[in-house]
């Protein structure tokens, strides 16, 4: 049974699920089918160092990837964060990420991955109060928001993204029109009591300093799970982030 799997610095891992997998190296990010093959692509520039596994559980629509001898490549240099999650499988029976990828591909929509377990969870939140109800329909998992109407989860960001490039790099392309907000990876938001909330905080800080509140920017709908009250920090009622 394939799967797709990436051993990554475990000092990163937190990053890295928070803000993508960057590859630095070419433009195509390389998977492997088992964890022995991805922490021996890991140890050919990591020698030595402590890493953990993540399983790429998805891929967003128009997004490709090729089957070769050694597991699969992804065609970008960026894979998105809500399309990895920690690899908790050690077993050779795994459901198939391979398999999950290609439907993905071809699927009108791309959904981030609903984890339900009670795990995924701080143990001091009810797991029911935050997971989408089965009956929501379409009008709660919007395409586009206007910028006023999503917030911030942190209270602080980094003044670059994890490829070093600065936000001010970005407010300077989108101002001048070299970039527009369908080239930039789209923001993921959550609904959590009652308001829509990006963990994409630094695309979101960039987008409301160079577009007016009414603008409408494309994205994706997430669920609140441990990831997402990971990252919700902000203590001044999200309006607004401070940059490092």
């Amino acid at each position: 049974v394939e799967r797709a799997v990436i051993a990554v610095p475990m000092d990163l891992k937190e990053k890295i699920l928070g803000e993508g997998y960057q590859c630095r190296r070419r433009n195509r990010v390389p998977c492997s089918r088992d964890r022995a093959g991805a922490l021996r692509a890991y140890n050919h520039f990591n020698p030595g160092k402590p890493h953990v596994f993540l399983e790429v559980v998805a891929l967003p629509t128009g997004m490709t990837a090729d089957v070769h001898k050694d597991g699969i490549k992804i065609n970008t240099s960026h894979l998105p964060a809500r399309c990895l999650v920690p690899d908790r499988s050690r077993s050779a029976t795994a459901a198939s990420s391979v398999a999950r990828i290609s439907r993905q591909v071809s699927s009108p929509t791309f959904q981030p991955p609903q984890r339900r377990n009670s795990s995924d969870f701080p143990a001091n939140r009810a797991t029911s109060a935050f997971a989408p109800h089965p009956s929501q329909g379409n009008n709660e998992r919007p395409s586009s928001l206007t910028l006023c109407s999503i917030l911030f989860t942190q209270d602080s960001i980094a003044d670059h993204f994890q490829d070093r490039r600065s936000l001010t790099q970005m407010e300077r392309e989108l101002q001048s029109g070299t970039k527009t907000v369908h080239q930039i990876p789209t923001i993921t938001v959550v609904k959590h009591a009652r308001r829509w909330l990006s963990v994409d905080n630094r695309r979101l800080h960039v987008f409301k300093k160079v577009f007016p509140g009414t603008y409408e920017v494309p994205v994706l709908c997430g669920v609140a799970d441990g990831r997402f009250f990971n990252k919700l920090t902000s203590h001044n009622g999200a309006t607004s982030v401070r940059v490092r």
